[in-house]
Parts: C-alpha cells; structure tokens; sequence
C-alpha cells in the first residue's frame, strides 16, 4: 500500500503538524554535508512525515510508481508553509508521465521565521503543538480563552498581525475578568464600578501582590500581572484608528508571553476560588 494513499485520510493541518516536525527533527540532524537549514526536501521528508502521521512506512514499494513530490497532501503542506514565510522552495523542471516537463519542487530553504519555528527548545506560537502545550500548563482554563488563543495563532500564520494582537488582548481581558470574580468570591476585594482592564487590574492587583501561597505563585502572579499589562498597552494601540505597525517577532514573543503568564491565574487565583464553589460566568 503507497503510504501516501493512507495519508489521504488525515487531515490538512495534521499533515502540516507533520511536515513541521519532520523539519524540526531533520534541522536537528544537520551535519556540514546537509547544512540545517536547507533540505533536498522530498528526498528527505517522506518517512519522517508518514512516521509521524502515525503510518507505517511503505513508500519504498509504490504501486502506482508515483513520485511523493506529487502528492496532493504533501504539496498542500508544503505551500501552505510557503505562504506562511516559513520555507523558500527552489525548483527543477522534471519529465511526467505524458512526456512533458514541470516545474517541481528540488529543495527547501528556511527563512528567518522558520529558523525561529524549527529552533531547539523554542515554544513559538507556529510550532505543532503550541495549544495543547498551553491546555498541559492550564487544564481549568475557559473555553472562551482558548479560543481567542486559537484566533491569534490563526493570525500570525497569516501575518495579520494587528488582528493577532487584538485576540491575545481578548484572551488576556477575559482572564482578567475572571481573575477579579474569583478574588471577589474570595472576599479579597470588594465590589467596585470597572470601565476596562486597567481598572480591573486597578482592583486585583493589591491582592495578587499580597496573595497568600508560596513565594513561586506569587512570583508566577506577579509576573501574570506584568504581562497582562503589556498586553493591555499593545492592545489598545492595535484596537484604535491611526498606525499601529506591529513586528512580527513583537507578535510571537506577546503571544508566547501570554501563553506562559496568563495560566498563573487559572491554576493559583482562578481554581482557588474554583474550590470554594466559584463559577466563572
């Protein structure tokens, strides 16, 4: 059986999770004669790719006799990632099966984002896995949070960057709102008129700062706090008219920031307030 034959039962972006980690682990194995970030791609991919998609690898034996470089989910992958900014092809034109030439793909070379993807020991936003790595650090996070995660990974796989930045400031003001339900079920504020984030963080902030825990929550809080304020400055400069111009390293880094810091008040604030009955609504 053609193991791409099997492939045609995943779907897109199980593929593409797939040809991503095949890129980080090949990056990995880079020696002088195969430079890390430049990869006779097809040559080179097609096993790992099937490995990791779960299936055996039988594309030694094709009956169809077809070359992988043609496969419609590898090459969906494949310029998805092209149009993302994270692989630069270079192409040769080779013979089909009516006698005639195409341009097909030879190799790949990683561009500066796809350096920044595929780099060791990195939690970049566009690397498989990013969102079940945010869930694994915060189980009781909401729904509502996860999602807007989701939309701003979207939007830096798209380069809208400014979009990005609005749906990490969506995930980090809905928090926020919990956070301050949470320490009022707690009695550790009272009731007060809020008009935005900054008079919640207003609010919760004498009471995070003087949370009773270990010194590491308290550490982890104070350093929710610090992010969800730069995420409220940049925010607010991406939601109102005029230029707001935002880097996409900028935009990784805030997400990644977001995603490290923001579940510190799911897992200390939020749950503690989970046990004594409190219920996010």
């Amino acid at each position: 059986m053609n193991v791409f034959h099997d492939l045609k039962a995943k779907s897109d972006k199980t593929v593409k999770d797939a040809v991503l980690s095949a890129l980080v682990e090949l990056r990995q194995q880079g020696t002088p004669s195969v430079p890390p970030d430049r990869f006779e791609y097809f040559k080179v991919i097609e096993r790992v790719v099937a490995r990791q998609c779960g299936e055996r690898d039988n594309s030694i034996a094709r009956p169809d006799n077809r070359d992988c470089r043609f496969d419609t989910k590898l090459l969906t992958a494949t310029w998805g990632l092209v149009c993302e900014g994270i692989i630069i092809p270079s192409l040769e034109p080779k013979r089909i099966w009516n006698g005639t030439d195409e341009l097909v793909i030879k190799d790949i070379q990683l561009t500066e984002l796809g350096v920044r993807v595929l780099t060791k020991d990195t939690d970049h936003p566009l690397r498989p896995g990013f969102l079940t790595r945010l869930k694994d650090r915060a189980p009781n996070i909401s729904e509502e949070v996860m999602a807007r995660f989701e939309d701003a990974v979207t939007c830096l796989e798209k380069s809208v960057l400014r979009a990005a930045v609005v749906m990490i400031g969506l995930a980090s003001e809905e928090t926020i709102r919990v956070t301050h339900g949470a320490l009022l079920h707690l009695k550790l504020v009272t009731q007060a008129k809020v008009k935005n984030t900054r008079d919640y963080l207003g609010i919760i902030r004498p009471a995070i700062e003087n949370w009773v825990g270990t010194d590491e929550q308290r550490h982890k809080l104070k350093m929710a706090l610090l992010a969800t304020d730069m995420i409220r400055e940049a925010r607010n400069k991406a939601s109102h008219p005029g230029e707001a111009a935002f880097e996409g390293t900028f935009v990784e880094d805030l997400l990644v920031q977001a995603s490290h810091h923001l579940p510190a008040l799911w897992e200390v604030v939020i749950m503690s307030a989970a046990e004594k009955g409190y219920s996010p609504s």
